[in-house]
């Protein structure tokens, strides 16, 4: 079986690590690569930084290069102002991992492949940032333009491509609360892909993270929030779950 991952995530906003509420409202945390000095430290299987305001100004290379700079043993995915294969490969040169793609994948299906052939397909995750209607109806937002879509067509995008290795499920209205992540949301996408899954948003306890990544599709969870007022978090979070489903480091042992 292979091991699921706990995964911490750092939300930028004007190059400043923050504490999200919705993507609507803002809290100062610091610097981002404090964040991720702490969370290499405690034995993050992998750190996923996401610029929330590059849509216009493409990415934020000088942040990554920063944070590449930390000689970091975690790996180090980047999201945000990604429009091409260019800008794909300019951010794995300056120090991530993987990518992660959201808009692009909605406005230019057909970069995608351009994109996969330049940095490869296992470095490429889908973001899908989904909300929940009043009337159960669960449909893709689209951040860029400030609206609900149907989340078919956006599916259907994702389900045909071939280019990608992971998807992130972001509960866009959960994200920053403490309701806990839609399972919902999962339910839905598992009709349309196989791909493995990661969640963020609105995670906060061990009971849900045990019962997410039981999951047979869902490979990793995404917390971002809950780790940062507490010292050795992700330790604690994994000295609580199953220790055969997930990964250990020596700096969690």
């Amino acid at each position: 079986m292979l091991k699921k991952r706990i995964i911490a995530t750092i939300v930028v906003k004007n190059s400043m690590a923050v504490q999200s509420f919705s993507y609507k409202e803002w809290l100062p945390l610091g610097k981002p690569y404090c964040l991720a000095e702490n969370f290499d430290r405690w034995g993050a299987d992998e750190i996923v930084l996401l610029s929330t305001d590059r849509q216009n100004n493409g990415p934020d290379f000088e942040l990554i290069k920063s944070i590449s700079a930390l000689g970091l043993t975690t790996p180090f995915t980047y999201g945000g102002g990604i429009r091409n294969s260019k800008d794909a490969i300019e951010v794995i040169n300056s120090g991530a991992e993987r990518i992660v793609l959201d808009t692009v994948i909605y406005d230019n299906i057909s970069e995608i492949k351009l994109i996969s052939e330049a940095v490869g397909k296992q470095a490429i995750l889908a973001s899908i940032p989904l909300i929940k209607e009043n009337n159960g109806k669960i449909s893709y937002y689209n951040h860029r333009l400030n609206k609900k879509e149907d989340i078919s067509i956006y599916l259907k995008k994702i389900s045909d491509l071939q280019s990608l290795s992971e998807i992130i499920l972001i509960d866009k209205e959960g994200e920053g609360s403490l309701g806990g992540f839609n399972d919902d949301f999962v339910n839905e996408i598992i009709n349309y892909t196989s791909l493995p899954i990661l969640v963020f948003g609105g995670i906060v306890n061990d009971h849900q993270i045990s019962k997410l990544l039981s999951t047979p599709q869902i490979s990793g969870i995404l917390i971002g929030n809950t780790l940062n007022y507490k010292e050795h978090s992700i330790k604690k979070i994994k000295n609580s779950l199953n220790s055969k489903q997930i990964r250990f480091h020596k700096s969690c042992g």
